[in-house]
């Protein structure tokens, strides 16, 4: 959720997004914001005229970027060919502002204005996809997201959403309601770009089938409850033992590494991963 871009006659639409999912009183939002923009690249201008006091990064959310472009059908349908082409123009002009990625949630009980669902629920896997291709273009930015419909556990179809942004965008997926068993390092980002890197690669070899399953059940071995460390870190070294040139293995064991407080061998495994992808360095080191 979010209050760009927003045109000045929906600001009552656009609050109550915010309102139904975040509590905030709705008066306030509507009387202790200035409400004087209308593109998001105007929201940061007003943001640098009235001056912040934190370090502060501005995600575009995707609910109010759809219901800029759909208007109130954002809530009960995907986005047209056209509708999409103008999202991503008008996401491209945002990260040309100033803008850090883009948010969105997927989860059922977001509800927005007037008990729809949250505009960005709407979402399909093109439009997302050509949000996804203006930050791999610019090589910049994040993806922030709310996911998992049961707490603690990641369903296929999420883990599929996930590995499709990862892969379109090549950019961290932070997901900070993706999994919350321990609260994670990765928080189930499997560092998109990384992540994407290893099942691309994969696809190419003959034992894929055999990497990737060892890679995501080791994944849900850490977010399902119980989390189970110590399954996880065998099934990674199942993976290394296959084929151990591939940095996801090494990069997903050095965290479960760090995490119980085996910081030598964490780093070491992490050492590994960056030396066997140096180009994918950033990704690896994303979520740690």
């Amino acid at each position: 959720m979010g209050v760009a871009p927003c045109r000045p006659a929906d600001k009552e639409i656009v609050a109550w997004d915010l309102v139904n999912v975040e509590a905030p009183p709705y008066e306030v939002l509507i009387r202790g914001a200035s409400w004087e923009w209308e593109s998001f690249g105007d929201y940061l201008a007003s943001v640098a005229r009235r001056g912040i006091a934190l370090n502060a990064a501005f995600l575009v959310p995707l609910s109010a970027l759809r219901f800029y472009v759909i208007g109130e059908q954002a809530s009960e349908r995907a986005a047209t060919s056209a509708e999409i082409e103008q999202m991503a123009r008008l996401f491209r002009e945002a990260m040309n502002a100033g803008a850090y990625g883009f948010s969105l949630s997927m989860i059922k009980r977001h509800m927005g204005f007037q008990g729809k669902p949250l505009a960005s629920r709407l979402a399909g896997k093109d439009e997302l996809a050509a949000l996804c291709h203006v930050m791999r273009e610019m090589n910049r930015g994040v993806i922030e997201m709310a996911l998992m419909k049961q707490i603690g556990t990641m369903a296929d179809d999420e883990l599929d959403l996930l590995l499709h942004l990862a892969r379109e965008s090549r950019r961290p997926v932070p997901g900070w309601r993706c999994s919350t068993c321990l609260g994670w390092a990765m928080q189930t980002s499997v560092s998109s770009r990384a992540c994407a890197l290893f099942s691309l690669r994969w696809k190419r070899e003959p034992h894929a089938g055999l990497a990737a399953d060892l890679y995501h059940d080791g994944i849900q071995k850490l977010v399902s409850p119980p989390m189970n460390t110590k399954a996880a870190v065998d099934l990674f070294d199942q993976g290394i033992e296959l084929d151990p040139r591939y940095p996801g293995f090494f990069w997903a064991r050095g965290k479960v590494r760090l995490m119980k407080g085996e910081t030598d061998l964490g780093m070491e495994d992490l050492d590994t991963a960056i030396r066997l992808e140096p180009d994918q360095a950033e990704a690896l080191l994303a979520g740690c």
